[in-house]
């Protein structure tokens, strides 16, 4: 994974970011800690707190 200069986020942080998400904290909320946009959140944890709908796959 690439990181550039002015990369809000590190490999660590981007780790407790994904994991904040998968433990039941939304994209939204997440993001709020963790002092990123929205946005930012969802590039760094794309699938992590989302479930497939039912008789659909991932």
């Amino acid at each position: 994974m690439t990181l550039h200069a002015n990369a809000k986020l590190g490999l660590a942080g981007r780790f407790q970011l994904v994991l904040a998400v998968e433990q039941g904290m939304t994209l939204k909320q997440a993001a709020a800690c963790f002092s990123v946009s929205p946005d930012c959140a969802s590039l760094v944890a794309p699938l992590a707190g989302r479930r497939p709908r039912p008789g659909r796959a991932l």
